[in-house]
């Protein structure tokens, strides 16, 4: 069964071009952990953000990254649609790390139950979240077993 994002909307996780092209059924570029997990982000953090070119904001590639983009680094798990960059106005992506790994009353609007089983559901589902990224919380779903905090990668020359 697929799994579409009940908390956001397709064009908000491809870019335009892509968009235009397959409209609803980029659905199926991706990987459904991952789009569960962006879900569960939602809840625990309140507004997230992938893309905003909709509305006319500077993000096309946060989501999917299609090939020969000239975005990200070469086989990066958004070619592969099993990674998100999310943003929030409210939390800087070294918060939204932080308060995965330790729940902070003062800073979410979610019971310490409800954290608890939403970060453990999280954590299934996905293996990877980057390290370095300040403005955004990059999660992937990768071919690894268990969880792996990784450094920010170095962009190649192409």
């Amino acid at each position: 069964m697929a799994y579409k994002c009940k908390h956001f909307k397709i064009y908000e996780l491809v870019d335009p071009v892509t968009y235009k092209k397959y409209g609803q059924m980029c659905w199926k570029f991706f990987d459904p952990r991952v789009l569960e997990a962006l879900d569960i982000l939602r809840l625990i953090f309140g507004s997230i953000t992938v893309n905003d070119w909709k509305w006319g904001g500077k993000f096309k590639w946060s989501g999917l990254r299609v090939f020969g983009c000239g975005y990200g680094t070469e086989y990066s798990a958004h070619q592969r649609g099993s990674a998100i960059d999310a943003k929030s106005k409210k939390y800087s992506g070294i918060a939204m790390r932080r308060l995965l790994k330790k729940y902070d009353r003062n800073q979410l609007n979610i019971t310490h139950a409800e954290w608890k089983k939403l970060t453990k559901r999280f954590f299934e589902l996905i293996n990877e979240i980057e390290l370095g990224t300040k403005t955004w919380l990059h999660i992937a779903v990768t071919n690894r077993t268990g969880l792996r905090w990784i450094p920010l990668p170095k962009k190649g020359k192409k």
